[in-house]
Parts: structure tokens; sequence; C-alpha cells
């Protein structure tokens, strides 16, 4: 085993300076944050002459003043030689004599080493670290030969590390269409079994229908204009007997949108929720706003369980149903809120509004633009295939059970790519062991 020894940056680093005569934005590089390496910069129109440019070499480190100890450097690449960065992004030519390029990248991707990187910034809203300062840093040099020992064995296991992240990889990607395909088959009839003793659809369409009736007679609800037929064009595939096509308007009692006023911050008052407010299907009701709202409006706004809203700004599309509420909250405005009627199952309804079937007539709907287009008026024309009221609550059953394995399964997926980044940085340590 050669001796190690810590060297200066200094001295195995000097500052290339070569002014660009006539600087060309197409040969602009940059340097990506987090993972280290050089890339060509995206053009961005300048003014002539504002900013002076550097040619640099393959071969050069280089990094980002304001960004190294976020890991903003790298190596530039035979393919980038010639190209140009600024003095926020200065190139070393390196002393290949006693450091190896792919040693200072190693040593650089230590996680204990932006610790280092960190205590040698300055400034306040914004860190940067000057090259004076970067060559008063040590690191731990052995021999070129040892250097080129270490790093064929690191890369040997990196690769196997990589094979790794490639497969769970495919495999987080297999579940998300293993997803997909959940709810497809749902939707279809096909992921639980018919019983024959289920009252049909069209019955419970009928009463649906009877319960509409009744509220607007009682001025609950107003009449509506009707839906128009549904045409064979709009129907993608046949049903399992006792299962009907209808519009989602059909089992509504209502669709509108939300509110407008503007959030406040205090801790009285109607909880205002956005769009913002909702991620990953969740709500933190802690965090939601309040609003003003006068009391002949509360009751047009006011959300209940299993209530509906649909984001139609933002992440256009996305759905969230209203479970376990316990503050008195309106909607915003860039929301829809759905509210099913007795003898529909809201949970089918937004598993409904999580299939590519839903998605697909939103974009079909949206005149070839390719962006889904919400609103009122195109969700209720929505067509969705209405399963017998048991089967419904069957199938919500079935797919919160697969739900739930998928979302294990992701679980897994997720720790074991953290795993491999804790044995890369093992096997970091390890080889640094003899500094």
């Amino acid at each position: 085993m050669s001796k190690w020894e810590y060297v200066r940056l200094g001295d195995l680093l000097v500052e290339s300076k070569i002014p660009s005569e006539n600087p060309d934005p197409s040969k602009r590089i940059t340097v990506k944050l987090n993972v280290g390496g050089v890339e060509k910069r995206p053009y961005i129109e300048e003014v002539e002459g504002s900013t002076k440019y550097y040619i640099r070499k393959a071969g050069q480190f280089i990094y980002g003043k304001q960004n190294l100890h976020k890991g903003a450097f790298g190596i530039i690449p035979k393919e980038l030689d010639g190209y140009e960065s600024t003095i926020d992004l200065p190139a070393f030519d390196i002393n290949t004599n006693r450091v190896l390029p792919e040693w200072l990248m190693l040593v650089f991707i230590k996680d204990n080493f932006y610790k280092e990187l960190e205590s040698i910034s300055s400034g306040s809203a914004t860190k940067r670290i000057h090259p004076e300062r970067l060559f008063e840093v040590k690191i731990p040099l052995p021999s070129i030969d040892e250097q080129r020992n270490i790093l064929n064995k690191y890369n040997r296991f990196k690769s196997n590390i990589e094979e790794i992240n490639k497969l769970l990889i495919d495999m987080s990607n297999y579940i998300t269409k293993l997803r997909q395909s959940i709810l497809q088959e749902a939707v279809q009839g096909k992921l639980v079994p018919q019983d024959p003793n289920d009252e049909p659809a069209s019955v419970l369409l009928e009463r649906i229908k009877q319960e509409k009736e009744r509220l607007i007679k009682e001025g609950k609800i107003k009449k509506e204009k009707p839906l128009p037929p549904i045409s064979e064009d709009e129907i993608p595939y046949e049903l399992p007997k006792g299962w009907e096509w209808v519009r989602l308007k059909e089992m509504t009692e209502n669709i509108h949108y939300g509110y407008t006023a503007s959030a406040i911050y205090n801790d009285t008052g109607i909880k205002f929720l956005r769009i913002t407010d909702i991620q990953d299907n969740k709500v933190n009701w802690d965090t939601v706003p309040f609003c003003e709202i006068k009391e002949g409006k509360l009751k047009t706004y006011l959300l209940r369980n299993n209530d509906i809203l649909i984001a139609r700004t933002g992440s256009i599309g996305k759905s969230f149903i209203v479970k376990d509420i316990k503050h008195n909250a309106v909607f915003a405005s860039y929301l829809i809120r759905v509210i099913s009627l007795q003898g529909v199952n809201p949970d089918y309804i937004k598993l409904f509004l999580e299939t590519p079937l839903y998605w697909e007539q939103l974009i079909r709907k949206s005149k070839g633009t390719g962006q889904p287009n919400v609103n009122a008026v195109s969700l209720s024309n929505l067509v969705i295939p209405l399963p017998p009221l048991n089967e419904q609550k069957r199938i919500v059953e079935k797919v919160d059970q697969l739900m739930a394995l998928c979302d294990e399964l992701e679980k897994n997926i997720e720790q074991s790519k953290k795993d491999c980044e804790l044995l890369i940085q093992s096997v970091l340590q390890e080889a640094f062991k003899e500094a």
C-alpha cells in the first residue's frame, strides 16, 4: 500500500483564463447541480459585451462559485472542448502527474467533503466559494497507481449498483402501469366477480332519477337541461350484464365551481381549501388558511364528507375526496365540486376519476390541445360505467387492497434506492480509510 498525503488543491490546480475573442452563444457550458458533471447550456440571449467569457478545454476541472458545495462541478468532456463559460464558472488545468481527474471527482462526491466546502463558503443570501479559498482545501492523495486501483474497484462496484438501480426504476415503472391496469379493469367489470343477485344498475338509475325529481320539487337543486344521449362513438367497450353507461351529471346532485376570496392567515373563521393545500390526495388542515364569507353564501360552498373536488388549473383534472372533515371549510374557485346522489358510492366516482378512461375523455374533449381541460360542462358530460351498487362497493374494496400492496412495494423500492446510496457512500469511506 503506497503512502498517502494531504495536498492543497492549489498545488494540483491552475486556473485557466483564456478570454474568448468572439463569444459564441451556441458554445456555452454549465455544471450540473447535485450530481457533478458538465453539459451544454440552453441558449440565453444576452446583451453584447455584458459578460466576459473564457475558453475551456477538455479534461479541466470546472465548478460553480455559488453552488460548488451543492455539487455543481465536473470534468469537461472531450465533446465540449473549446466551449465557453463565465468567471462564475471557473475552470482549472489539472496536474495529472499527481492526481487523476477522476480522483478529484471521487473526493468531491464524498458526503463529509461537502461539509468542508460549506465551511469555506462566504456570503449571506448567496453562498460563494472563490478559487483562493478552494485552493486552501486539502485532499487525501495516494500515488497515481493507487488512485487508479481504487477508482477501478469503485467503478466496478458503482456499475453493479447502477444496474440494481435500473432494475428498481423498472420496477417503479411497472407498478405505475400496474396501478393503471387495476383501475382500468375495475371499471371494465374484470376486477371482481359479478353477482347475479345484485340489483342491476338500470334499477339504480331509476331510483336516482326519482331522487333528483324529489330534490327539484323541494327546491334543493335546480332543474337541468336534458343531457345528450350517449352515442355509440362514446362507448369504448362492452359492459358486463347489469351495468349501464351514464353521464357523470346523472349520478350527481351538483357539479359547481368554488368560492372566490382571499386567503387569510389567522386562527378564526372558515377554512379556505385551495388546490395547493391538496398534496398526494391528502390535506393538512392545520395549514389551510381562512377566508371571509357571508352567511348567505356559506351553505352553497360548505364542504361535506364525500364531496369530490377536481382541480381546473395547475394539476388539471386531479381529484380529491373529502373524508373525516373536522373544520367548517369552503373550497376555492379553481376547484370544482362533485356531489354524488344517494345510491351512488362516492368512492367509486373517485376511483373512476383516476382511471385512464377518465383522462382519455378529458384530453379528447380538449379540442386537440393535448392539455386536459376541466370545467363543469365537460365533467357533466363524462361517460362513466355504472355497476350495481353492491358491486361498486366490492370494486372499491378490492382496489383499495391492491393499491395498498402497490404502496408497500413502492415503499420497499424507495428504501432500496436509499440503501444503494448508502452502500456507495460506504464504499467511498472504505476507499479513503488509508488517508
